[in-house]
């Protein structure tokens, strides 16, 4: 009876690592796909120097990363605690038309389907196309701008000076971008400049979840200067689950603020926020949470 139950056990231990690690290279690749733009630049090793360049493709890249994003969000086999809570939500109320409401976007993943991730990838693809389009291209422009400006001031001996206030400019914009990609993926009907005001917003709370972002950025990049394909290839889907943990992390004091001003409980364990949690009093900052939908 114990030799049955230690080899069910062991059965059922190898075979969620072995879609674990199935899922996380086939998420990598297919970002790699998704994300070619930015992939070209990487293979080609393309100096930093040519940073318009990288600028324009991680703006046309950035619908690649959403749906990794969305597979993220909602694939059982990660074992994400929020994952579990909407799969629960979603089959204790499977026959409530307005559960989940509209303004959160529905599960992209089918939470039956174990190991599916390329047919979600490509839907989620399609469904945020044109949004997580508007928000790469905004802060792949704002990014640009500050490194323009970084050349620009460099010509003066007063340029040094201004050096470090528009690398942190830099970096924050960078993870903006990532944050902003997160809320296209959670709110379909959140409007542009609310997501925009929001990552910029988000990025600078929760800083050591930029720290980290940024450590581990760095460490990808480095990797691919020196070994482009086994980086690239064997890489990418660990590292881009790293940034969408934190980017998440970061957004999640938005979707706490949201689930408890939406008055659902069902939506307040949606986001782990407790029953006794009230809205919190709306300020300048944030405006109250519904302004993400304005």
């Amino acid at each position: 009876m114990a030799s049955s139950f230690s080899k069910q056990s062991f059965n059922k231990a190898f075979t969620t690592v072995a879609n674990s690690v199935y899922l996380m290279l086939m998420a990598g690749w297919l970002t790699l796909l998704a994300a070619l733009p930015l992939t070209i630049c990487f293979l080609a090793r393309i100096p930093v120097t040519y940073y318009p360049t990288y600028a324009a493709a991680l703006a046309l890249s950035a619908p690649g990363f959403a749906a990794l994003f969305a597979i993220f969000r909602d694939q059982p086999t990660f074992n994400s605690r929020d994952a579990a809570l909407r799969i629960k939500l979603a089959d204790d109320h499977a026959n409530d038309p307005d559960f989940p409401p509209d303004w959160i976007a529905a599960p992209y993943v089918p939470s039956d389907r174990s190991v599916a991730i390329i047919k979600p990838f490509f839907r989620a693809y399609a469904r945020n196309f044109l949004r997580s389009l508007a928000i790469g291209f905004s802060f792949a422009l704002l990014t640009f701008a500050f490194g323009y400006d970084i050349q620009i001031t460099q010509q003066f001996t007063w340029g040094a000076a201004l050096m470090p206030v528009l690398l942190v400019c830099i970096v924050l914009f960078l993870q903006a971008y990532f944050v902003g990609l997160v809320i296209v993926v959670e709110y379909p009907k959140a409007k542009w400049f609310s997501i925009m005001k929001s990552a910029v917003l988000l990025s600078i709370r929760r800083w050591a979840a930029l720290l980290i972002a940024i450590v581990v950025m760095i460490g990808f990049v480095w990797g691919v200067m020196w070994n482009p394909l086994l980086v690239l290839f064997l890489g990418t889907g660990l590292i881009m689950y790293i940034e969408y943990s934190a980017a998440r992390w970061q957004a999640q004091i938005l979707f706490a603020q949201m689930a408890r001003e939406s008055g659902d409980k069902r939506i307040r364990d949606m986001y782990s926020v407790g029953a006794d949690a009230k809205p919190r009093r709306k300020s300048s900052f944030w405006r109250g949470g519904a302004d993400v939908m304005q």
